[in-house]
């Protein structure tokens, strides 16, 4: 994943916010996954937060 390279978790997590399409949603995740594995926990909760989003919309 070099075009993470120039990014940082701080960045991935704003687009995060900023999406509301599926497959964005899928993979700014993973990209904050890979660059920071301690965030792992944040990571779990934000996922199910997004799972919930899109089954109840």
């Amino acid at each position: 994943m070099d075009y993470l390279e120039n990014v940082t978790v701080d960045e991935l997590e704003e687009i995060l916010a900023e999406v509301d399409e599926k497959k964005p949603v899928q993979r700014v995740p993973a990209g904050i996954a890979y660059k920071d594995v301690s965030s792992s926990r944040k990571l779990r909760s934000d996922m199910m937060s997004i799972q919930t989003r899109f089954a109840t919309g």
